[in-house]
């Protein structure tokens, strides 16, 4: 007969008589425990069966010699808030509260219980040491259970639920709810269906949803060799990196600036004004100088050119701005890694994530500005090869693997940065250019 194995097992077990239940009993071991068993339990358990107690200790004995003994698991503790309790661990009783256990690395059933007491059912990935907290709601107004269900049902619910409890087929936990619908392990059944069921659905959701999400261009700009002011060390390292993953990576279209002018600056952003279409995406990264003119409350990004003393080869943050509200793109980010660069920006408002938050976003206006740090200095240098700010940019659209929006990429780069250094990443609107709703995306390729 051809059928999946664990179904045949059921199949067989369910069909075996209760003559046979009793037909030869002794003693079952495993590396576990020794339990006295009947003997096609303990060969479908995986143990050996034997007719001596003294036999089948002996062999529980060798299976954990030294020579044989598995490698260290990982530690699980388990705490309850009642005590005199009976905790079983994939159907195996373990003991009572507290205990610390070594369990191998992965999906484990935990069944903490107590006579009148709903039961504490949880399945676990085990991963790394966990502790874990079962909470028993005492049953009002119900007499202690009595023990109706034969041992026989018992020992068969038992080998059933050992045979698929590693299993990652909802249909076998199916099965065994259809046979055993009031089973010592339908809680934990249930729970692991739900489970499994939403893996499953999550594994088939896209990571790039189909959508049409235009264009991508970019201007990246990067300045290190100061005519007139201070050079800075990491900055044009960082453009060419930032270049180089957006092409690669994402599919942009980049113009790559180093150690550019003010006019070569201000000429490349107008002739976006002619390249980029209304259903397009823009991206425009600077790092180098800024500064805060707190007389004029401006801000200003400063070229390659730029002098202290004179302003005229400064670029206005209202500069910035103008240019951006005259581009027809759908979705534009300005992202500043310099100093006293908040200054563009609103500051960011939480978004609510519905399950259709990608394809509303992909169709609303957006003009956003995503800054190194706020009215401060920032510094160029703590990631290495490049600024704090643009290591941990970099490093998050490394690890992206699918549609990454910008509310989400603000957020994990800001604890990043201010574990690292004294300045707070900020994201927002940009002001007065017709943001509507929407936000940037960046999409993998």
């Amino acid at each position: 007969m051809k059928c999946i194995p664990y179904i045949c097992f059921a199949v067989l077990l369910l069909t075996v008589s209760p003559a046979n239940w009793a037909a030869e009993t002794g003693w079952c071991a495993t590396r576990n425990s020794v339990s006295e068993s009947a003997s096609y339990l303990c060969k479908y358990m995986g143990g050996k069966f034997f007719t001596s107690q003294y036999q089948a200790k002996a062999e529980h004995k060798r299976l954990n010699s030294a020579s044989d003994q598995p490698v260290k698991g990982i530690s699980l503790t388990i705490h309850s808030n009642v005590d005199d309790n009976n905790v079983y661990v994939d159907g195996v009783y373990r003991g009572s509260t507290r205990l610390v256990l070594e369990l191998s690395k992965g999906r484990h059933a935990i069944s903490i219980r107590k006579s009148g007491y709903e039961s504490f059912d949880k399945i676990i990935d085990l991963t790394d040491t966990l502790t874990i907290k079962g909470n028993l709601e005492k049953i009002v107004g119900q007499s202690a259970p009595k023990e109706t269900t034969k041992t026989t049902t018992a020992d068969l619910d038992l080998a059933f639920w050992q045979s698929i409890k590693d299993s990652y087929n909802p249909e076998m936990y199916e099965e065994y709810l259809r046979q055993f619908p009031s089973g010592t392990y339908a809680g934990l059944a249930r729970i692991t269906i739900k489970q499994l069921r939403k893996e499953s659905e999550k594994a088939e959701e896209p990571l790039v949803p189909d959508l049409n999400y235009g264009n991508y261009y970019a201007l990246v700009i990067g300045i290190n060799r100061y005519e007139h002011l201070k050079k800075l060390s990491t900055a044009v390292n960082d453009a060419k990196s930032v270049a180089s993953l957006l092409r690669s990576e994402y599919g942009f279209k980049v113009d790559l600036l180093t150690d550019a002018t003010r006019n070569a600056i201000v000429s490349a952003i107008s002739r976006l004004r002619k390249t980029v279409s209304p259903g397009d995406n823009l991206l425009i990264y600077y790092a180098g100088h800024g500064w805060l003119d707190k007389e004029m409350d401006e801000g200003f990004w400063l070229p390659i050119d730029a002098n202290e003393d004179d302003q005229v080869n400064w670029i206005a943050n209202d500069t910035i701005t103008r240019s951006v509200r005259a581009i027809k793109a759908k979705h534009v980010m300005v992202v500043a890694d310099s100093c006293f660069s908040g200054s563009l920006t609103r500051g960011v408002e939480p978004k609510v994530r519905k399950p259709d938050y990608i394809h509303q976003i992909v169709k609303k206006k957006a003009r956003m500005v995503l800054t190194s740090g706020g009215l401060e200095p920032v510094t160029d240098t703590g990631g290495g090869n490049h600024s704090v700010f643009a290591k941990s940019f970099i490093q998050i659209l490394n690890q992206n693997p699918g549609v990454l929006d910008g509310h989400q990429f603000y957020f994990t780069l800001r604890k990043q940065v201010m574990l690292s250094a004294d300045q707070s990443p900020e994201y927002g609107e940009m002001r007065k250019t017709g943001h509507a709703g929407g936000d940037f995306l960046f999409v993998r390729q």
